[in-house]
């Protein structure tokens, strides 16, 4: 599941596990998925945040969840 969630002047990227697939499916989507926050995907494994999509986030911030 991915949610952008908006609270007052900030917005912000929940990506849970998604990858290269999922981010391929959003940027074709072409919604407006520019965030302050993103929390980066699947960990920040090779296998997600591709540049383009980083790109086209173009977060302030970026939160890495670790185990």
């Amino acid at each position: 599941m991915v949610l952008r969630l908006r609270f007052g002047e900030n917005s912000f990227l929940f990506t849970g596990d998604n990858g290269a697939a999922t981010e391929k499916a959003i940027l074709q989507a072409h919604c407006d998925i520019r965030v302050s926050v993103l929390k980066v995907p699947h960990h920040g494994s090779a296998t997600s945040s591709s540049p383009e999509f980083v790109g086209a986030v173009a977060p302030r911030f970026a939160v890495i969840w670790t185990g």
